[in-house]
């Protein structure tokens, strides 16, 4: 190898290195601002929808709830909560254009199942 190729093989490296730390800080700005994002969207909601999250997160904690609480806090509220209370789905399904989300409630794998209209669960269903 020619000092030449070395020198040229650094610039890549150090080229690479630059733009991973660009896209690095890129990330990390991104994250900071879905973050700021998010806490604004909890701070709108009312007294309710944060009774609600309440009730659900100790649901999932304790791994059990009745059946017919999660259709009944569930059912109009927005993805946005959704996902903030519940986490990330364990899958997802696209059927016939229609996006359905499994979440793992429940001590004996249960699944709770929903899909959206226009970013507001509109259907709920507990396996």
């Amino acid at each position: 190898v020619t000092a030449t190729e070395e020198k040229k093989a650094d610039e890549v490296t150090d080229k690479q290195r630059a733009a991973l730390a660009a896209l690095k800080a890129q990330s990390e700005a991104l994250d900071q601002r879905i973050a700021a994002a998010g806490a604004e969207q909890r701070k709108s909601w009312d007294a309710q929808t944060v009774e609600d999250a309440k009730l659900l997160r100790g649901c999932l904690e304790h791994r059990g709830c009745d059946v017919g609480t999660y259709p009944r806090v569930l059912r109009g509220k927005s993805r946005f909560f959704v996902f903030d209370t519940l986490g990330d789905p364990v899958s997802e399904q696209n059927i016939g254009g229609r996006e359905i989300y499994y979440f793992a409630v429940g001590r004996k794998s249960a699944k709770l199942q929903l899909s959206f209209e226009m970013s507001i669960v509109d259907s709920v269903n507990v396996y």
